[in-house]
């Protein structure tokens, strides 16, 4: 009887621990920077440092991951990417505005997920190991409750931020001009693809505005300098062509890449967020394979991977390198940090990362693109736990 009684004890501390652990890791939060070479697009001499931020579910108790987005400003970046799920609750509007104020002044685009147009719910976490969030017989009783997107729309606009879902737009980023597309989130079957030319330009102000006034101002000068350069015959083939989705379902990458874009932003993934040691993924909540579940990866992967959960063959440029270091809040201690692919041809071990490299890969398709999925920074406040998994913020380099 002693023994048996021993025997839970010990499981139930152990669980205990394991929870804890968990709730541990999903507040330390790492920075991926991330190098990728892209020949013969037009870019700035000093490229174009993008900051992709995504999936930060805030509620009014994330006070440190409010604290770390804003602390990102330092980096610098030329242009923020923000692909959805802000907040968790109407409450934690003024905490995202206090994360993002300091990046205001920063050139950026953003669109939704669902999570910013309806309240979270609490859910068997257990179902996504047999189906999607968006699959099956709704089990709820009542409407989903809503959320003011309203002013949280407001809100990224006024730090001059484009708005981006179902929409196309032409920012002129450090200089040099960047189309973009975007959709409203697949997931939900909110997005309605922005085919046909461009057909909302604008431009977010520089550090040097410093108010709504000179805002509008420096939108005007850039579309209209924008559309100079096109009069004057500007290679639009060169002109870097940015996708920017919260859900990375295989069909809105499909569209992007025929539509011309090069690099595509994405999130919703959570990088599986309860994982397996080697961050392996269990799930993805959309149709992506978990072996792709979040990283830099080139698509389209190798044909025959959809719709099987073998994990795919796909290819990365050699170039390719990443720098993973964890926040340095004093509350916690770092993860690690560590450099990979510092040699010109370098394979690194994990899909989050990188695979095999192959600098030919381009040519086996008329158009690729390269896809980066973040693993978000939160979670649900149902399930506020992460294993082998931290949550991240990416300053992409590219050149």
């Amino acid at each position: 009887m002693r023994t048996a009684v021993s025997l839970a004890a010990s499981a139930f501390a152990a669980g205990g621990a394991a929870v804890v652990g968990a709730a541990i890791q999903a507040e330390r939060y790492v920075l991926r920077e991330r190098t990728l070479p892209m020949p013969g697009v037009l870019l700035p001499a000093a490229g174009i440092r993008i900051l992709h931020l995504s999936d930060m579910h805030l509620a009014p108790h994330n006070r440190r991951r409010a604290q770390y987005i804003a602390s990102l400003e330092r980096l610098k970046p030329d242009l923020v990417v923000l692909t959805g799920d802000f907040i968790a609750s109407d409450r934690a509007l003024e905490l995202l505005h206090e994360a993002l104020s300091p990046l205001r002044g920063v050139p950026g685009v953003f669109v939704y997920g669902s999570n910013d147009y309806f309240k979270p719910v609490l859910k068997n976490p257990l179902l996504y190991l047999v189906r999607n969030s968006n699959e099956g017989k709704s089990t709820r009783r009542a409407a989903p409750q809503r959320l003011n997107t309203g002013e949280l729309t407001a809100m990224l606009e006024s730090f001059g931020w484009v708005n981006l879902n179902n929409r196309s737009a032409h920012i002129r980023v450090a200089g040099t001009p960047v189309r973009f597309v975007g959709v409203n989130d697949p997931h939900v079957h909110y997005d309605r693809f922005p085919h046909g030319e461009l057909s909302y330009s604008s431009a977010a102000h520089s550090r040097r505005d410093s108010d709504d006034a000179s805002v509008g101002e420096a939108q005007a000068q850039a579309q209209a300098q924008a559309q100079g350069e096109d009069q004057r015959g500007e290679d639009t083939n060169a002109t870097l062509t940015i996708g920017v989705t919260h859900s990375p379902y295989s069909r809105i990458l499909d569209e992007m890449t025929a539509a011309g874009c090069s690099l595509v932003f994405a999130g919703h993934t959570h990088g599986g967020q309860v994982c397996l040691p080697g961050a392996k993924a269990l799930v993805t909540n959309c149709d992506m394979d978990t072996a792709h579940v979040a990283g830099l990866f080139e698509w389209p992967v190798s044909a025959g991977w959809r719709g099987s959960h073998k994990a795919p063959v796909f290819r990365r440029n050699a170039e390719f390198s990443e720098l993973a270091q964890a926040a340095g809040f004093a509350t916690l201690p770092l993860l690690h940090t560590e450099r990979q692919g510092d040699s010109p041809r370098t394979s690194l071990p994990s899909a989050r990362q990188s695979s095999t490299h192959n600098a030919s890969s381009r040519a086996a398709h008329t158009h690729t693109a390269w896809v980066q999925i973040s693993a978000g920074l939160g979670t649900s406040p149902y399930v506020p736990l992460r294993t082998f998994c931290p949550p991240e913020a990416i300053l992409l380099h590219i050149l």
